[in-house]
């Protein structure tokens, strides 16, 4: 599993591994079963908002400069078009996704009503 990154990862894990390239796991925060499952937690925030107009705004008082959020949409709902999805942190104060247009990255899509979810890691 060497230089993978664990998100993108899809194989088998060892029990005993705790560093997987530049990404190093805390013990309290990262464990996997006999099966192989891997399980993350301590470190991160999960949660859910809907884009109006391919924007939304979500306060969270403990985001910092260094976090990175993963996007995923959960539910298109009555989306017409999906953009890609981007986010911009104003530490200690909120985050905001946005869906932006494939051939003008800078336009919101403005027709995306989708439900994302999202995950923060922190760094420790």
């Amino acid at each position: 599993m060497a230089n993978q990154n664990p998100l993108a990862y899809t194989g088998r894990v060892l029990a005993s591994t705790s560093r997987v390239g530049v990404c190093q796991f805390n013990p309290q925060d990262f464990s996997v079963s006999q099966e192989g499952v891997v399980s993350l937690g301590g470190q991160g925030d999960v949660g859910q908002a809907t884009l109006t107009g391919g924007t939304v705004t979500v306060a969270n008082t403990n985001i910092t400069a260094n976090d990175r959020i993963l996007l995923s949409v959960s539910n298109i709902n009555a989306s017409t078009k999906l953009g890609s999805l981007t986010f911009t942190i104003t530490p200690g104060t909120n985050f905001v996704i946005n869906s932006r247009q494939a051939n003008t990255p800078g336009s919101l899509e403005n027709n995306d009503l989708s439900t994302i979810d999202y995950f923060i890691v922190r760094e420790s």
